[in-house]
């Protein structure tokens, strides 16, 4: 079964304005967006959350978000 928006909603998951989509913008550099059981970062597809279980979503996502902060924080450095 696939992840709810619900349950989405509560991984601070926001409906977009006339739009089934929903979206969790992570500061100024991470955007992700939920459309039917698809997940995207910053427009790329990054997992399908059709079985997966709602805590390893959880982690997967804050490891997601972790991840590409400090690849930002690197590439700012060079």
């Amino acid at each position: 079964m696939a992840i709810t928006k619900q349950q989405l909603q509560t991984l601070l998951f926001t409906p977009i304005k006339n739009s089934s989509d929903l979206i969790r913008p992570v500061g100024n550099d991470i955007i992700l967006t939920a459309s039917g059981s698809h997940i995207y970062l910053n427009g790329m597809h990054l997992i399908n959350t059709e079985f997966i279980p709602l805590d390893f979503f959880k982690q997967y996502i804050e490891m997601v978000i972790q991840g590409k902060r400090k690849h930002s924080k690197k590439e700012h450095a060079e």
